[in-house]
């Protein structure tokens, strides 16, 4: 096992496993995202998980009522799709409840769902929030 998220994901070198919510499934489940990149993180939400690669790209799997998968929709997917992040941008990926946000190598952040109490980080609370990553307004840049 590469990596854990607390919110039911795993990442075992080219398979993606969920469990809970996003499988259906107290057990572990391969979520049928494609095989062979060595993907880097997964991370889950209430009901959606995303996974990255070493190439910063990024797909997501489940419910997208929030435009969690920052596509640009707000269409579930019961296989993985990919997330709306720019190829190369996503460094490094996080989920909560009802959103995403992704990290690039030079510390910019965007995040896209749910932004009905502020989560995006865009100096606003909206409902829902952009359907597309969106930058964050911090004002700072990592190191």
């Amino acid at each position: 096992m590469v990596d854990v998220s607390a919110g039911s994901a795993s990442v075992n070198g080219s398979e993606v496993y969920c469990w809970g919510s996003v499988a259906g499934s107290g057990t572990p489940k391969s979520m049928n995202f494609p095989s062979g990149p060595n993907y880097v993180r997964a991370t889950t939400g209430a009901m959606h998980a995303c996974a990255n690669f070493p190439n910063t790209a990024m797909m997501c799997i489940g419910l997208n009522n929030f435009g969690q998968f920052g596509d640009g929709t707000t269409k579930d997917s019961n296989v993985p799709i990919w997330a709306g992040v720019p190829l190369g941008f996503a460094e490094a990926i996080g989920t909560g409840f009802d959103h995403a946000c992704a990290i690039s190598k030079n510390g910019a952040v965007q995040c896209w769902g749910d932004d009905t109490y502020g989560q995006l980080g865009d100096g606003v609370s909206a409902a829902p929030g952009p359907w597309v990553p969106w930058p964050v307004a911090a004002g700072w840049l990592l190191p």
